[in-house]
């Protein structure tokens, strides 16, 4: 099912699923998540989403420059029940991103490395071996361009900023991502001259079980435009 949530002070968010106790949709970039302590009048997910579909409840997060499928619950029992989930870790996640990749990316490749949020006064996650928490993400490449790469990101733990410290432990930033990246001129370079101004990443499929029936589900959210259109000029 999807259809566009309309009326609201914001481009048009894609509804993939919607029934009495969840709503899947398709968050666009630059929408944040929950309210900014220090702008409390920007719009948030619960304040777009309550007017046409009443309260709504928060089970996981996505960086407010990071698009892609974002699960909301409508009521307690599935806001407890997905919260299992989650902490269960039987939630499987799918982000796609663009990495600055001067030399070949591997076809696969595993971060372990634990990690403590908030680790500095930027409030960055930080590779961190005495106080960081276990932490592992699996990539694998998708495509390959002249000084980058598209490639997938399994995060199997679900830290802050975890997708893009373990990208930059790696030595494979994420292109666009000023806080976690390589110099701007490098940047630019890899982006092969493309303005791409936030993380180019995308949380590209989630799947997970109903919370009352128990019924697997697998959602995938599309590519927004300045993705899409990042990748036609890698190509080109």
């Amino acid at each position: 099912m999807k259809s566009s949530l309309e009326g609201v002070p914001y481009p048009p968010i894609e509804i993939l699923f919607e029934d009495d106790d969840l709503l899947v949709f398709n968050k666009p970039a630059g929408l944040r998540v929950i309210r900014d302590g220090y702008r409390p009048d920007l719009p948030t997910v619960p304040l777009m989403l309550e007017a046409p579909f009443g309260r709504v409840f928060i089970v996981h997060r996505l960086d407010k420059d990071t698009s892609g499928v974002l699960i909301i619950a409508r009521n307690a029992f599935s806001h407890k029940n997905l919260n299992d989930q989650f902490s269960d870790r039987l939630v499987n996640k799918e982000y796609h991103a663009v990495v600055i990749s001067l030399d070949e990316f591997p076809q696969t490749l595993v971060v372990d490395q634990p990690l403590l949020v908030d680790g500095d006064r930027r409030h960055r996650t930080r590779v961190d071996p005495l106080r960081g928490k276990p932490a592992l993400t699996e990539f694998s490449l998708i495509t390959q361009f002249s000084r980058s790469a598209l490639v997938k990101a399994f995060p199997t733990t679900g830290y802050t900023h975890q997708i893009r410290a373990h990208a930059l432990c790696a030595g494979y930033p994420l292109l666009g991502d000023s806080l976690y990246a390589f110099p701007v001129k490098r940047d630019k370079q890899s982006s092969g001259g493309f303005n791409f101004t936030r993380p180019a990443l995308h949380a590209f499929t989630i799947r997970f079980h109903h919370p009352r029936t128990s019924a697997p589900l697998v959602f995938t959210a599309e590519y927004p435009p300045d993705f899409t259109d990042l990748l036609t000029h890698l190509k080109e």
